[in-house]
């Protein structure tokens, strides 16, 4: 590697603050690909040398494809070693950006891209933390030791283990997306191993059984009830429930009823609500879910479950599952029981992903348990959960 000496500032070696220049090869299918790479040490808007929160000089890199050819890689290599001793600017691969700059550009983008509630829960807040954390700094000096710290940071939080490592797969989305536009050479992420960076994770999810349904029901609200009794037969996300409208259920006068689970600007609502993954797809009402007790009257439009705050089910489901000492049950919980009874009944994995909006089987496998033996395949009637002689008799949503 060579050295060139740059204002006599100390590095971390104590040589001397300089750009460095040197060769590196990689073979592709048409032989031996030469690169030219070098690193330099950005100035401020003040003239300075741009440091670390520790005073060590930030390092930018640069790169150059030379080809095949290793003579003309070594003339380049020369060259750009000159300019640089020079004082003149390589455009490098990479265009420069800071890191808290980015980090909006990629929330900016993300909003004509990705679901709210995605946005909202997860790359926001994950994004932005980092943005905070890390600091006015160059993008691109962004290396694996500074994965580890802010995972130690967050961690210091008392954040949990699983919020910990879905804002971790957060920036490493991001930090994918900033290598394909050219801000950043390669992700940081891909030289890491994952078991090492990611805090183990804490499965808090569960299949509920019919007998603990059975108990549940008659301790929640009427109205959280009738939502997370749909959730079981329907397998929907909690955003999907919450949007549900009217216009996306389509009741033929024979066959079951059917939910397009798609944009909601598709029905003409307001909102442009999206899927989580942005796959449309079509949901089956089984006639249990369908009944007048369970959604009230069909509508031509609006709302069907019309008090539509995550709050209040998340809340009812707790306080409720206390009081049954059942632990934790979460309404996302009854997309994972709907998976794993669906499994049950038709073994077939590839209708799951479809049924469920989920794009691997990897993420499929993620929603299905064990159920035990002698487990009954369906649930009774809504009506049947209440403690009451009458039928369970409600017009509209309330």
């Amino acid at each position: 590697m060579l050295f060139l000496l740059d204002n006599g500032y100390p590095d971390d070696y104590g040589l001397g603050l300089m750009p460095s220049v040197w060769l590196s090869k990689r073979k592709n299918k048409n032989g031996n690909n030469y690169m030219v790479r070098w690193e330099t040490s950005p100035k401020g808007e003040d003239g300075k040398r741009l440091r670390d929160a520790g005073g060590k000089a930030l390092r930018i890199p640069g790169s150059e494809s030379c080809g095949p050819s290793k003579t003309y890689a070594e003339k380049r290599k020369l060259e750009i070693l000159e300019d640089l001793y020079a004082g003149k600017t390589i455009k490098p691969r990479v265009k420069f950006i800071m890191a808290p700059d980015f980090c909006e550009d990629y929330l900016a983008n993300s909003e004509k891209t990705k679901a709210e509630n995605t946005l909202k829960n997860f790359e926001r807040p994950a994004l932005r933390h980092f943005a905070v954390w890390f600091g006015k700094k160059p993008l691109a000096a962004v290396t694996k030791e500074t994965l580890f710290e802010w995972r130690d940071e967050l961690l210091g939080e008392k954040l949990s283990h699983n919020t910990v490592r879905m804002r971790l797969r957060d920036l490493s989305t991001a930090l994918g997306y900033a290598m394909e536009h050219g801000y950043i050479e390669n992700n940081p992420f891909g030289i890491v191993k994952k078991n090492s960076l990611f805090p183990q994770a804490v499965d808090v999810s569960r299949y509920i059984t019919k007998d603990e349904v059975g108990k549940l029901l008659p301790a929640l609200p009427l109205h959280v009830a009738k939502a997370f009794y749909f959730v079981l037969h329907t397998g929907l996300r909690h955003g999907e429930l919450l949007n549900l409208d009217w216009k996306m259920i389509h009741r033929p006068a024979q066959g079951p009823w059917i939910i397009d689970v798609t944009r909601a600007s598709a029905h003409g609502l307001q909102g442009g609500h999206q899927t989580k993954t942005r796959q449309a797809r079509e949901v089956e009402i089984p006639d249990q879910a369908r009944a007048p007790e369970v959604l009230g009257e069909p509508q031509a439009a609006g709302a069907v479950f019309t008090w539509r705050t995550r709050d209040v089910i998340e809340s009812a489901l707790r306080k409720a599952a206390e009081s049954l000492k059942m632990g934790r049950v979460r309404a996302h919980d009854g997309r994972h029981t709907w998976a794993t009874d669906f499994m049950f009944k038709t073994g077939n994995v590839f209708e799951l992903m479809y049924r469920g909006g989920w794009k691997s089987m990897v993420s499929a496998r993620v929603y299905q348990h064990i159920r035990k033996r002698g487990e009954p395949d369906e649930y009774k009637p809504f009506s049947r959960y209440f403690r009451t002689n009458t039928e369970i008799r409600v017009v509209g949503n309330g």
